[in-house]
């Protein structure tokens, strides 16, 4: 929409439908019926679909324009697992506060004199090129406990050798991870590289837009493509510029409410674009794992659940585990590794997480458990 501002958008349908009203008038004008009752009904059954929706559609604007609560949600209109506007709508769409933005990963860890690594790390450090383990994913890798008690930080006291780098960024996709994965590795030699995936990240892939421009991805053919983020210094400038896309708020909020109401009944839901989804994931993990095996890199991946998913996986696990099996790479499938600790503890699956869904100390050493014994399996560290 170019410059246009959310309220020129807004405006904009209400035109365009009032405009065809007209002209699908004129033709009823042009159209004269034999007998007044069919020309009572004729109107009756104009003003039902022309008028009723014109209506509609100026009522749910009006209410988005005025602020109501009950219109401004954006799941409303939007997914927020494959829908860039979900994400414009959200907040009215920037969140630039504490993001370290980039002009190619979207926003970043910032580098500092006490971090030159960009990492995660509870205290001041040397960086080492040597007997290392690259960890990479999203904020279930970055992790929301303090420092000490993050996935890395339990790996490294559970392999007790190589140092252990936390190269997680909350609201990652796939795509981010690996552009991440991209720029790190070179700097290290014969590093053991470990891709944390929740299952959700996969839906990101697709997104230019997730509280901050990020990168999207999508097939064209057979080739893998990038779309750059179109960065931003200012919030309110951003949105200004870039407005939802939406032509219709009437027609995306029925699209949505009969989305949502499929998926309820349907024993086995049809993701959002899963198809999508599902073609582009495959092909950013295919360049990755083949860049690995080009540079000769250990690498292994693993796949967690947010806690609402534990008991109920679905097509992304089981996309997740049938392209891991097709790349013949090693994957520690975390909802086994935390299924089989609650089952031996007994104790609920809430002690695992926090209330966010992401897992808590618990959680995060469980996790590192199975992926220390998978490392150990695969490529016992130096110094054990």
């Amino acid at each position: 929409m170019g410059s246009a501002t959310m309220e020129d958008s807004l405006l904009r349908g209400p035109l365009v439908l009032v405009s065809l009203g007209l002209f699908a008038w004129s033709l009823r004008c042009a159209w004269r019926p034999s007998s007044r009752q069919t020309d009572r009904w004729h109107a009756f059954l104009l003003s039902t679909f022309l008028l009723v929706p014109i209506l509609g559609e100026g009522l749910v604007r009006l209410g988005l324009a005025c602020d109501l609560e009950g219109l401004r949600s954006p799941d409303l209109y939007g997914d927020p697992f494959g829908d860039d506007d979900y994400w414009k709508l959200k907040r009215r769409g920037m969140e630039l506060a504490g993001r370290n933005l980039d002009p190619r990963l979207g926003w970043v860890t910032k580098t500092t004199e006490r971090n030159p690594l960009g990492i995660l790390r509870a205290a001041d450090y040397v960086p080492q090129s040597e007997n290392v383990v690259l960890c990479f994913g999203d904020s279930f890798m970055a992790g929301l406990t303090p420092l000490s008690h993050k996935i890395p930080d339990h790996l490294e006291r559970a392999l007790n050798g190589p140092c252990v780098y936390n190269y997680g960024v909350g609201g990652y996709g796939v795509g981010q991870i690996y552009l991440r994965f991209q720029d790190t590795y070179p700097e290290f030699e014969q590093p053991i590289v470990v891709i944390g995936i929740l299952e959700w990240d996969l839906d990101r892939t697709l997104l230019s837009l997730r509280g901050a421009p990020k990168p999207s991805f999508r097939v064209e053919g057979r080739e893998l493509v990038m779309t750059a983020p179109v960065l931003a210094t200012d919030a309110k400038a951003w949105n200004r510029e870039h407005p939802p896309e939406i032509r219709s708020y009437l027609c995306a909020l029925v699209r949505r409410a009969s989305q949502r109401l499929v998926d309820k009944y349907m024993e086995a839901p049809i993701g959002y674009r899963q198809a999508e989804k599902c073609r582009v994931n495959r092909a950013v993990l295919d360049r990755l794992v083949h860049e690995a095996r080009q540079n000769q890199l250990r690498i292994l991946f693993v796949s967690f659940p947010s806690r609402t998913e534990l008991d109920q996986p679905g097509w992304r696990s089981d996309f997740l585990r049938d392209t891991f099996k097709e790349l013949k790479v090693p994957h520690v499938d975390g909802r086994s590794a935390l299924q089989q600790h609650i089952r031996q503890s007994g104790k609920e699956k809430s002690a695992y997480f926090l209330k966010d869904n992401h897992p808590n100390s618990l959680g995060n050493q469980v996790l590192a458990k199975a992926i220390a014994e998978r490392i150990h399996l695969l490529w016992r560290p130096e110094g054990k």
